[in-house]
């Protein structure tokens, strides 16, 4: 485009085309509706740049959510499409808060790398609000990453035995927010509890992790070996981090008699 013929020949569409090339299509399609629309023709320059601006920027943090939403992993669950705030059932009976809830929720948290644990029994709810805090921090702007236990240990197993632990270890880190569902049902050895704990030490003071489990807390140290990286594995862990132990009925029980 021929930048020296633009001051006689100034229009709606070359200025639309002129911030498309500038990499804001958002604040381009704002711009001709404000153009265009009479109901805007008062606008000062300054309103006008500011309307614009604020639209090409809620429509990227509206794609980096998606992005890091659909990046996750966690669309694979069972309960997405229910996880949200409203749908949990916080009950004394359960031993969850709704202070608690909403604490979390406001992913303050996540900025001072803190972490969250979860134990409970089958049903209680731990997938549920793994979902609704991983959702709720790709929303808030966080790179998120979900994977089952069993998953997560035969990758560092694998990342182990072809010499790129490193490499494994820095792609996992790059996500502020790391999830670790159904920790402790597949067998640990000394080389992937050494792993584990290598991923704690680098994500700690800079990261956060979920970690839910059937096994009570104080059963975790024994699964995890009883020895120097059970020790330093729980340390980094527990000290750091906000407990839930879910208990109470199933809720799949109690959703499969609220269908009937």
């Amino acid at each position: 485009m021929n930048i020296g013929i633009l001051k006689n020949t100034v229009t709606v569409e070359l200025c639309r085309q002129l911030l498309v090339q500038l990499k804001v299509p958002a604040m381009a399609d704002s711009f001709v509706k404000l153009a265009t629309d009479p109901v805007h023709q008062n606008m000062t320059l300054v309103e006008a740049v500011s309307t614009m601006a604020t639209h090409e920027l809620e429509s990227r943090l509206g794609k980096r959510q998606e992005r890091y939403l659909q990046r996750s992993g966690l669309r694979e669950l069972s309960v997405w499409n229910q996880a949200d705030l409203a749908n949990l059932i916080v009950t004394k009976e359960r031993n969850l808060r709704q202070q608690d809830l909403h604490r979390l929720t406001s992913c303050e948290w996540i900025e001072n790398n803190r972490n969250v644990l979860i134990s409970g029994a089958t049903g209680t709810g731990k997938t549920w609000m793994i979902a609704v805090l991983g959702k709720q921090a790709c929303i808030y702007g966080c790179r998120t990453q979900y994977y089952r236990y069993a998953r997560l240990m035969e990758l560092l197993a694998d990342a182990r035995e072809h010499r790129e632990s490193a490499t494994f270890r820095r792609n996992l880190n790059r996500n502020k927010l790391l999830i670790i569902d159904d920790f402790g049902t597949s067998r640990i050895t000394d080389d992937l509890a050494s792993d584990l704990l290598t991923v704690l030490e680098e994500r700690e003071g800079c990261s956060s992790v979920i970690i839910a489990s059937q096994l009570p807390f104080n059963e975790w140290h024994h699964y995890l070996g009883g020895n120097r990286n059970a020790d330093a594995i729980m340390d980094r862990l527990i000290n750091s981090s906000y407990q839930f132990e879910l208990e109470g009925p199933s809720l799949r029980e109690r959703n499969a008699l609220d269908s009937k």
